[in-house]
């Protein structure tokens, strides 16, 4: 039996549909040509012809969630699966099950676990069962870089800048991937590029609300911080450290800034020790000085 290679069938099958456009088994057969040569959107759009022109065909079906799964589209693949009727095997459901599991398991540990480190390996799981060509979805980036973010240290950071600029090199505009670059940059202490990124999300899309919140609560971290610093500068250190302790209360989780608002505070507690310290020193100079006149009115002309 002569075997042909994914090119030749999908011109020998694109002769068929040209042939015969109105033929479901032709636009089937060729969307299995495309899987095979791993062009897995234009199979896609095969089969959804195919569909529409033979609805609820068990075979094209199959063949149609199959395509979903190897894009990383599980659960529209599950509802596909679940239109075939006799109902499918659990042996062909079971990659579009594991791969909705996994990804709803890295969804729930970014809602809920301080750590990202689960979130990635569950998003490592669901791409194994993706098309040997197929491009992670953006879906799948924005929580691997939700991920990133939640690790927080510096190789950790640098990756979800990776993805966030990833994704705008296809979309420059896309207001996601700009707020997740904008957090990336926050996170490492570059909050003027930060501010930049978030303006640009709310110029792209005004009503997304993860753009507002982060441009309104850095803008307020980085106003405390400046009064703090302000108070420092004229010399108001127990005002400065007031602020300074308000300003980290703001978004405890981030590490750039804070740490540099940490820094801030330990100066000025220096600054108000040294004080006391001072103080301390001239209520034992005068108490000293009480015990002995010539020390007393010494002292008393110094001060």
């Amino acid at each position: 039996m002569i075997r042909l290679s994914p090119a030749r069938m999908l011109t020998l099958f694109t002769l068929a549909v040209e042939a015969d456009p109105k033929s479901p088994t032709y636009k089937s057969n060729r969307a299995a040509a495309y899987m095979s040569a791993g062009k897995y959107i234009q199979a896609l759009d095969d089969c959804r012809e195919a569909d529409e022109l033979d609805p609820n065909n068990a075979k094209i079906l199959l063949r149609m969630a199959r395509i979903y799964t190897s894009l990383g589209r599980p659960k529209e693949a599950l509802e596909t699966f679940d239109r075939i009727d006799p109902p499918a095997t659990q042996k062909d459901r079971q990659p579009a099950v594991t791969m909705n599991h996994h990804v709803s398991e890295a969804e729930e540990q970014i809602r809920n676990s301080t750590s990202g480190s689960m979130a990635i390996f569950a998003l490592d799981q669901a791409e194994k069962g993706l098309g040997s060509s197929v491009t992670r979805p953006r879906k799948w980036a924005l929580l691997r870089g939700e991920a990133y973010l939640k690790m927080g240290n510096v190789n950790a950071l640098g990756d979800a800048q990776n993805i966030a600029m990833s994704l705008l090199r296809n979309n420059s505009a896309d207001p996601e991937a700009l707020v997740l670059r904008g957090r990336a940059l926050y996170a490492q202490g570059e909050n003027d590029k930060a501010l930049q990124h978030f303006r640009q999300a709310i110029s792209c899309d005004p009503d997304f609300k993860d753009a507002v919140k982060y441009l309104r609560m850095v803008q307020k971290l980085d106003r405390t911080k400046e009064e703090g610093n302000g108070y420092f500068k004229t010399g108001k250190y127990q005002q400065a450290v007031d602020t300074y302790t308000s300003a980290l209360e703001i978004d405890p989780q981030n590490r750039g800034t804070n740490s540099k608002i940490l820094q801030n505070r330990a100066l000025c507690y220096t600054k108000v020790c040294c004080a006391v310290i001072s103080i301390q020193a001239f209520v034992s100079n005068k108490f000293c000085s009480s015990r002995n006149g010539k020390k007393q009115s010494r002292t008393a002309s110094v001060h």
